[in-house]
């Protein structure tokens, strides 16, 4: 394995804790639709100070619908990323709204070749606006649309394939998924094209009422995500690492002891130097913390 990077989730409550720890972030994960119209532009100039490496995810463009690709929309997050030490931009494979229509939550797709195309499409127009790498984001699916025509990872790695475009992976998306719709999560990393991944999710969720798993970013990653983890690591390239948390928020030095946990992983599997970090959202961010091994 070579140099791996880890990271969480903030919110406001947690400025402090990263401001203090500042000389130490290696890297960070910004969410660019908090940072439109000029929000939190002091840690965006603090980034550009600093030159940090940033990983841009966006959460807002909609990439599977079957509209145009929102380039209005798209530039916003070429301007927010303006003078930041970019090291890849992001989006989740997912539609967000319908005919302008928002639906207020990441949507599955429908696994078939006329969507996978559609997405195709609007990667490459989003490729040939930006000098980075691009990545999709499997999601936390609610529902699975039927008659689809593919797995999940055949159409994943179809549209990796066909665009060139890099995975963030999110391994707790996959184990919710898993739980919920009743598949094994070990053979569907197996199946996914585990050389494009460039990032990887973890997050913890809420059991809701009916026994549904919800990846609600509100919580501890729970041992069967930290298991998949462990899996990704043997088999996968080097990656950064980003356990989100949104809500509920423990102090600062608990989430930290959840960074400890990934490094731990890799650390027992890699002797080589690693990074850590953090990632922020509300303001949303996501910082990387910089450890010697």
């Amino acid at each position: 394995m070579q140099e791996h990077e880890f990271g969480f989730e903030w919110a406001h409550e947690l400025e402090e804790g990263i401001t203090r720890n500042l000389e130490g972030i290696s890297c960070m994960e910004i969410i660019p639709e908090n940072f439109f119209e000029g929000r939190f532009a002091h840690f965006l100039d603090l980034l550009r100070e600093k030159q940090i490496p940033v990983a841009v995810h966006g959460v807002l463009l909609s990439i599977g619908s079957i509209d145009p690709l929102k380039r209005d929309h798209m530039r916003k997050v070429i301007e927010v990323s303006e003078g930041l030490n970019v090291s890849n931009f992001s989006e989740h494979l997912s539609l967000t709204e319908v005919q302008d229509v928002s639906l207020d939550a990441l949507t599955p797709l429908a696994w078939t070749q006329q969507v996978a195309d559609n997405v195709c499409r609007k990667v490459d127009e989003i490729q040939k606006m930006i000098d980075k790498p691009f990545l999709l984001e499997n999601v936390s699916n609610r529902f699975i649309v039927p008659d689809t025509e593919y797995s999940e990872p055949q159409f994943i790695n179809f549209i990796l394939s066909r665009t060139g475009c890099g995975l963030l992976l999110d391994v707790t998306n996959v184990y919710t998924n898993s739980r919920n719709f009743q598949f094994d999560p070990y053979e569907w990393i197996d199946e996914i094209d585990l050389s494009k991944v460039q990032l990887v999710h973890l997050a913890g969720g809420v059991r809701e009422p009916d026994g549904f798993l919800m990846d609600s970013h509100d919580n501890t990653v729970e041992p069967g995500s930290w298991e998949l983890y462990r899996y990704v690591c043997e088999r996968a390239p080097s990656f950064m690492t980003i356990i989100e948390r949104t809500g509920n928020f423990p102090e600062f030095e608990s989430l930290m002891a959840e960074l400890d946990k990934a490094q731990q992983i890799v650390a027992e599997l890699d002797d080589s130097p690693y990074v850590s970090g953090i990632k922020p959202s509300d303001g949303d961010l996501n910082l990387n913390r910089r450890l010697t091994p």
